[in-house]
């Protein structure tokens, strides 16, 4: 997911945190983050994210998001020399030297969710359908393979939430 921000506050980020934009909006391709809305915003829609920015180190960002429109981007990259260099400062930072002055301490994460801005990169496939199941998806309007991947990820949730259900059942009854 990439986000667009005021280039005059991604500098002052950098100079106070150590860390860009850029590198901190790695925490939103971790699969695994904690993402919950923001109880202190009244004025504007915000979002707190805690994530790793980097699967090699144990470093996470935690800041507040302001959704924008979305730009589109390729999926994961190849991390760049200064992102290299952001993460292995923030990991070498001990907790004391970390300013949280303008990020309030949350200590209640319950209300979280894991991966709530993650999306896994899309790759092109070549796929052959009846034309009567694409007359079907695309009568509903523009963005029929959209529908298809919601289709497929719906079963592909279905059929995972099933086998976990089957084997826990098994095992249940290989215990009794």
């Amino acid at each position: 997911m990439r986000f667009e921000w005021d280039e005059t506050k991604n500098q002052r980020n950098l100079v106070k945190h150590r860390v860009s934009f850029e590198t901190a909006a790695l925490a939103f391709d971790d699969p695994y983050a904690l993402t919950q809305r923001d109880e202190l915003s009244d004025e504007e829609e915000r979002w707190i994210t805690l994530g790793s920015a980097s699967p090699a180190t144990r470093s996470f960002e935690l800041f507040r998001l302001v959704p924008q429109r979305r730009v589109r981007g390729k999926g994961m990259r190849k991390l760049t020399k200064e992102q290299k260099r952001d993460i292995a400062a923030i990991a070498a930072m001990k907790d004391e030297d970390i300013d949280l002055s303008d990020i309030p301490e949350v200590l209640d994460w319950s209300k979280a969710e894991i991966g709530k801005f993650y999306r896994p990169p899309k790759r092109s496939v070549t796929m052959r359908l009846d034309g009567d199941v694409i007359d079907w998806l695309k009568g509903y309007g523009k963005g029929y393979q959209t529908r298809v991947n919601l289709l497929l990820r719906h079963a592909m949730a279905r059929a995972t939430t099933g086998t976990t259900q089957l084997r826990q059942a098994r095992s249940r009854r290989s215990r009794a």
